[in-house]
């Protein structure tokens, strides 16, 4: 019976294929959505649906010794992803969590302020010396086809939304709105800035947690993580052993 391929991770939204073509020329695969939980030593899945599921946050490979880059500034991606605000509501569920459906929002787009910044990242052959100090558990979770490792993450601390809409704001109703995404944001544990640039648009900047973008994988089965296996030896044998060779080397 054929095997079958393991799920494949889903296509970007069309929406960020830009980011997605900036990131793969730079060697990282896009992290959708934007979260702080993939890092250095991360074990993922993929399921049936498309869904990422956490194997291991990294537990596994903890002790594992990290490269420091040598240029940890990736560049700036200077883009704007435009989005419809029923295609961004789709994509992200919200705006902080916040449905702006009722304020007639027209379209969002997403930028990154900041530049991207590389972090330490696990090398093939750390990993290999490490593999003796791993679990039979974790040993598993890492040479599972249908399993990725994480080596290095691309990341930013600030992401950015310009919002339009199809309606006018006066003073109080921008007050209104600017104070439910900062509540939002603060039950978050993020920071919001919130700029009205006219009675129609406003630019939401989010800052606070360090976001993954992007991320470099390796595929753990591939990498030897065999355990060592002593050599044995006369000194080593009990004497009913012992015994038991003598007898076979007659």
């Amino acid at each position: 019976m054929a095997v079958k391929p393991p799920p494949k991770p889903p296509k970007p939204p069309a929406e960020l294929k830009d980011l997605a073509r900036f990131l793969e020329s730079r060697g990282y695969a896009l992290a959708f959505p934007f979260d702080n939980v993939r890092q250095p030593g991360y074990v993922g899945r993929f399921n049936p649906d498309g869904q990422e599921i956490v194997v291991d946050n990294g537990k596994c490979l903890k002790g594992v010794e990290v490269e420091k880059p040598g240029t940890v500034v990736l560049g700036n991606y200077r883009r704007r992803s435009a989005f419809s605000w029923g295609s961004f509501f789709r994509t992200f569920g919200g705006l902080l969590g916040v449905d702006l459906s009722e304020h007639k929002a027209r379209e969002v787009r997403l930028a990154f302020p900041k530049p991207f910044l590389q972090t330490r990242f696990m090398t093939e052959l750390a990993i290999e010396e490490y593999a003796e100090k791993l679990s039979p558990a974790c040993r598993d979770k890492l040479t599972r086809p249908e399993n990725f490792l994480i080596v290095q993450v691309l990341e930013t601390d600030a992401v950015e939304y310009q919002v339009t809409f199809g309606k006018k704001f006066d003073a109080s109703a921008q007050t209104r709105l600017a104070q439910v995404l900062r509540t939002a944001a603060d039950q978050l544990d993020l920071t919001a800035r919130v700029e009205w640039r006219s009675t129609t648009a406003f630019s939401l900047t989010i800052t606070g947690k360090t976001l993954t973008v992007g991320y470099k994988t390796a595929k753990a089965g591939e990498i030897p993580l065999a355990p060592k296996v002593p050599k044995l030896s006369v000194a080593t044998l009990a004497p009913r052993e012992m015994a038991a060779l003598r007898r076979a080397s007659g």
